[in-house]
This record gives C-alpha cells, structure tokens and sequence, in this order.
C-alpha cells in the first residue's frame, strides 16, 4: 500500500514487500531464472527468504522510496541506534567524554602501517607502486614532512605521478599476493584505494607546489605531516 510518512517533511514511501518478481512473471527466485540470464540477473536482486528477512533482518522496520513516487532515486530509510564506539570491545566501559584531538589524529593513522620498508615496484593491472626513488615520490615526502609515512602504500594509476593513491597495508598484501602468483590481467581490478595526490596543472607552473593533497585523502595524510600544516583554533573563526 501507498502512505504518506508523517514522520519525514514531503517524502512518500511504501511498505516492505515480502516477495518480488524478476524479469518474468514466474521467475520468483533467482533459481527459476533462464541460465541464460544469469550473466546480468543476480542471487541479490530477490528478496531471499521473506520470513529470514522478516525475523532476522527486520527488513519491515524499514520504509521503501521508489523512483516512479516522486521522481527521485530508489532507496530504503531505515534508523540506526548507535550503541558503541566502531570497534569498541563490549567489555569496555562506556564513556560519553570525546576523545582529545590528538587522539582522533591517532586513531586515522590504522589505515597504514607506521613501519617503513623499501618495496620493489609492483604492477598489477594498470596500477603500479609508486617508486619510493622516484624524484616526484621524494618531492611529496620532503614538502609534506611525510619522513615517517610508509610510502610503499602510494600507487599510481599506468605509472603516471599525475594522480597518486593510497591503499591499506592489508589491500598492499592482496597486490603482493596477486604478482607472486602471475596475476596481472587487467581485468583483475577496476579500482584501489583513495586519491590523496595531484600534480598541479600548468596554470600553476613556477609554484613551489608541486603537487596538492585532496580532500579525499587529506584525513589519512594529516596525522603524519610536519610541514605544510597551520593550527587553527576555535576562537581564529569567530568574530
């Protein structure tokens, strides 16, 4: 059935269905579906089992909005209750104080493994590890004050220092892993890690800048930076 949500301002939604019909009118499950179809039609586009999906997941807490209601995007609203810290251990007191800043610099600093260590360069698809020798890769460390940063988790898309990635040491294993064993097909990865360098463009030639930290990335490179970085406080922004 159709509802207006007095909760929300102006957004219609629908009821959770517990079953939907794919592609044909008999294909109720992804096994009825043609083998010929199976390339584009996949297991996670029904609905499973309507009384797991009802017990387990409590998927009719949820409210649906459809494209064709209100000419908008296809979604489900659903509202989260925040018991703990990400990853706090259950037996861990609770505590409502925030924790410091310099706390919150640490705490991003998981992504990568302070250790440094010289790694070969690695090409897996169209992606290869930056060379850590390189006079662009030197350039980033030194003007950034990045002398503690593990360097071997930038990567570059064909080799070219224009924009430059950053990957986990967990995703720099998978790489590892994946040219020990003769896999480079470029097929085998699509996308990696986050941007977190770009070289200028020509409109900034003679800038002592070379290369700018983006916004995507800026939060991973900042705990490790000793150049380049002004503390603002509260009372610099207000009048």
């Amino acid at each position: 059935f159709f509802f207006h949500d007095s909760a929300t301002t102006d957004i219609y939604t629908q009821a959770f269905v517990g079953s939907v019909r794919c592609v044909q009118e008999t294909d109720k499950t992804y096994e009825e579906v043609p083998k010929e179809l199976h390339g584009k039609i996949k297991p996670t586009m029904f609905c499973g089992n309507p009384s797991e999906l009802l017990s387990i997941r409590h998927i009719d807490r949820c409210a649906r909005v459809l494209p064709h209601d209100q000419n908008t995007g296809g979604f489900f609203l659903a509202l989260f209750k925040k018991t703990g810290e990400l990853g706090a251990k259950s037996n861990e007191p609770k505590t409502s104080q925030e924790a410091p800043e310099e706390k919150k610099l640490e705490e991003l600093k998981v992504i990568a493994n302070p250790q440094i260590k010289q790694s070969p360069i690695l090409t897996i698809g169209e992606f290869t590890r930056v060379d850590q020798q390189d006079p662009e890769a030197e350039f980033i460390k030194i003007f950034f004050g990045l002398e503690t940063f593990p360097l071997h988790l930038f990567y570059t898309i064909n080799g070219n220092m224009k924009t430059v990635l950053l990957v986990t040491e967990a995703v720099n294993e998978y790489l590892e892993l994946l040219a020990a064993h003769g896999i480079p097909d470029k097929s085998v990865l699509t996308n990696i890690g986050v941007k977190c360098f770009e070289r200028c463009k020509s409109q900034y030639k003679g800038s002592a800048c070379l290369f700018r930290i983006l916004q995507s990335g800026a939060k991973y490179i900042l705990p490790y930076m000793s150049k380049r970085v002004v503390p603002v406080a509260y009372t610099h922004l207000t009048l």
